[in-house]
């Protein structure tokens, strides 16, 4: 048994080596491959050339819908009368989901709309009998007061009479008794021979009085029909409207209740999806449960997994590019809507002693193995354009765009040199001192310029100096690839035990 499991580690072992030899090897036959011809042979170079730099955070995530609905009955304690979808059914908004049986509720708003409508009826008939007594009433006061002017214009013409007939008889006696008295006759003989004249004058002066009283009193009964007026019809009428109406109100209080409840028996989707879970059930009394689910497919959002080390560089706003495989080549672009303040989630990774079990070796001694790994940060992610190919629940890679850098000089990293000081340089072809030697062989020799770093992509790093100019040529480092081999065939000799 142990010569099996010895021989299982020799042959990993020497797989390993053979996969790193000919790593290696390819990248000798590279670099051989992309020697520069016009400088010696153990120099190769490549021109410093502006690139657009780009520094991105990755990860992966799902597309999640940006609208979720959990659909609740309004109403409580009725049964389903009937379910109307199944899961994964498309919706739209104001499709029915299920019905609830409210038939008691329909027949108790069938029997409160006759009691309504009956109380409207009654509440009309007496209208119109009220409507019948002012118009009788009306009509009985403008006769009355027809008859009443009559009266009052016979009186005014009688009283003008006596007044005009009074008024005679008084200038006749005063011009008769100042003929006497200027005919040198006292004035009480004179009244005495007009005595008959003054009785007949007191006569004219009582008619025209009485004719006064009569006419005042006709004036007085006309006043008093023009003063009447239909108040207590009216006001009977209008305490009984009252009491009427807030019957007929309460009536329709009621039914407007019931008629909601009605409406909300038909359970409806306020949004447009998928129907991804039905809770409802035929015949199954529904007390505040959940009915169903809906995925809104109008508008989707990713929601994707980063790792602690790069959750600090990602922020709202942030563009970001995204790939699936169901868009095939397509890159989908959003941006950075929401990052979480607390881990998601951890994951496990094996101890140091799981790896070492791989390659033959004895790294029990090497303390440190852990069983969590490094933790996650939900990240949420807009789409600048929604995607029709786009299905819930797809995986998603994304790329976050934390700096960007264009037209700006930039080398591979591995062609900027770090000096102790910790100052870094490129290497670059003195084109004022290089030529050709004595037998005409060509001299190419290079220089040192300082540069500072700047961004750094994926590939190319951003390097600024004064004394950089855009096309020259840039020494492309050598390795010494015998070395590498000689170094990793020793190290795996060591590591593996062959």
């Amino acid at each position: 048994m142990g010569e099996k499991k010895k021989s299982k580690k020799k042959i990993i072992v020497i797989v390993v080596l053979l996969l790193i030899v000919a790593l290696v090897i390819g990248v000798v036959y590279y670099s051989k491959m992309n020697s520069s011809s016009k400088g010696s042979k153990d120099i190769t170079t490549e021109e410093l050339t502006t690139h657009s730099i780009v520094s991105s955070v990755s990860g992966t995530g799902v597309v999640t819908a940006s609208s979720t609905e959990e659909v609740y009955a309004e109403i409580s304690g009725y049964e389903v009368k009937e379910v109307c979808v199944s899961e994964g059914d498309m919706i739209s908004a104001g499709d029915i989901i299920c019905i609830l049986d409210v038939t008691d509720v329909e027949e108790q708003r069938t029997d409160l709309t006759e009691d309504r409508d009956e109380a409207v009826s009654e509440k009309e008939e007496q209208d119109a009998d009220y409507d019948d007594q002012l118009k009788e009433s009306k009509e009985n006061r403008s006769k009355r007061l027809d008859d009443a002017m009559i009266t009052l214009n016979e009186k005014k013409e009688a009283y003008d009479n006596a007044v005009s007939d009074y008024s005679y008889y008084s200038y006749q006696y005063e011009d008769q008794k100042k003929e006497l008295i200027d005919a040198g006759i006292s004035e009480s003989a004179a009244e005495a021979r007009l005595s008959t004249m003054s009785t007949a004058l007191h006569q004219k002066k009582s008619t025209m009085e009485a004719a006064e009283a009569e006419l005042k009193n006709a004036q007085d009964q006309v006043d008093a029909i023009k003063d009447e007026n239909d108040d207590s019809i009216t006001d009977a009428k209008e305490t009984y409207d009252d009491n009427a109406q807030d019957t007929i109100d309460t009536y329709n209080d009621n039914i407007e209740n019931l008629d909601e409840t009605i409406g909300k028996a038909v359970v409806r989707s306020t949004i447009s999806g998928a129907v991804t879970e039905v809770y409802a059930e035929e015949g199954r009394t529904l007390n505040g449960t959940k009915v169903a689910l809906i995925e809104g497919m109008s508008g989707f959002y990713v929601e994707a997994n980063i790792d602690e080390y790069d959750v600090a560089d990602v922020q709202n706003g942030m563009t970001v590019v995204m790939k699936t495989d169901a868009t095939r080549d397509e890159e989908l672009t959003g941006k950075v809507t929401y990052v979480a303040l607390k881990a998601s989630e951890s994951s496990s990774s094996g101890s140091i002693s799981e790896y070492s079990s791989l390659l033959g070796g004895d790294f029990g001694s090497i303390s440190g193995s852990s069983n969590t790994g490094d933790a996650s940060y939900t990240v949420r992610i807009s789409f600048d354009e929604q995607n029709e190919r786009l299905r819930l629940g797809m995986n998603v890679q994304v790329s976050i765009i934390t700096e960007e850098a264009d037209d700006v000089l930039a080398v591979p990293y591995e062609y900027i040199h770090e000096r102790e000081d910790g100052t870094t340089y490129i290497e670059v072809v003195d084109e004022e001192n290089s030529g050709v030697d004595e037998e005409g062989n060509p001299i190419t020799r290079t220089k040192e310029i300082d540069v500072t770093k700047g961004l750094e992509g994926s590939y190319y790093t951003e390097i600024s100096s004064p004394d950089l100019v855009e096309g020259m040529q840039v020494v492309v480092p050598t390795d010494d690839s015998s070395q590498s081999v000689d170094e990793l065939l020793n190290m795996v000799g060591n590591a593996g035990g062959v």
